[in-house]
């Protein structure tokens, strides 16, 4: 197994859990609206280089570097070339029981934006997922909440927006699954 993974082209940010994730792979239809109104309708999906590593603690932690165009219009965009953009995260994993995972990640982002001044993203998400050992290959329980708050500067007013969205999903049976997700966006 590696300890460092590099990596080089067009990817999607690990700005938060949701971000990461193609259309396909969303629980529900459509992206949480935090992630529409922040980060836009693509997300952050960039262009660059990065690099992720295990840290050598007792559990799974995973820190993950990159550095990237910043092209995302609704964010950086910045004019000057040379000007990229900076996007971490930090992820931990721990084993609660043989049936139950706790995951608690933080992420940021910062760069120029197409004013000339700061852009800076910061988010936070806490995931708890259940299967049971022994006869749960049709049974399982999710919960995920992220938080994920954006701070662009300009030459007017300043830019501040931040949401948050919750989901909870239990599996029913083979193909069946009852889930809920509630939205919240406008927190200052």
């Amino acid at each position: 197994v590696p300890h460092v993974t590099l990596r080089l082209g067009k990817s999607k940010m690990p700005i938060g859990k949701h971000n990461q994730l193609h259309s396909h792979a969303f629980p529900f239809v459509n992206a949480p609206l935090m992630n529409e109104s922040i980060l836009g309708d693509e997300g952050l999906n960039e262009t660059g280089y990065g690099a992720s590593g295990l840290l050598p603690l007792p559990w799974f932690s995973e820190l993950n570097f990159n550095y990237v165009q910043g092209d995302n219009e609704e964010l950086f965009n910045s004019d000057r070339k040379g000007q990229k953009l900076i996007v971490s995260r930090l992820k931990n994993l721990w084993d609660l029981s043989d049936s139950t995972t706790l995951e608690f990640g933080l992420s940021g982002a910062n760069g120029k934006n197409a004013d000339g001044y700061e852009t800076t993203l910061q988010g936070a998400d806490l995931t708890l997922k259940w299967r049971p050992v022994s006869g749960g290959k049709y049974k399982s329980f999710e919960w995920s909440t992220e938080y994920l708050e954006k701070n662009k500067k300009g030459a007017g007013d300043d830019d501040k927006l931040a949401g948050v969205v919750s989901h909870v999903k239990y599996q029913l049976a083979q193909r069946w699954y009852a889930q809920y997700r509630y939205d919240y966006l406008g927190l200052n």
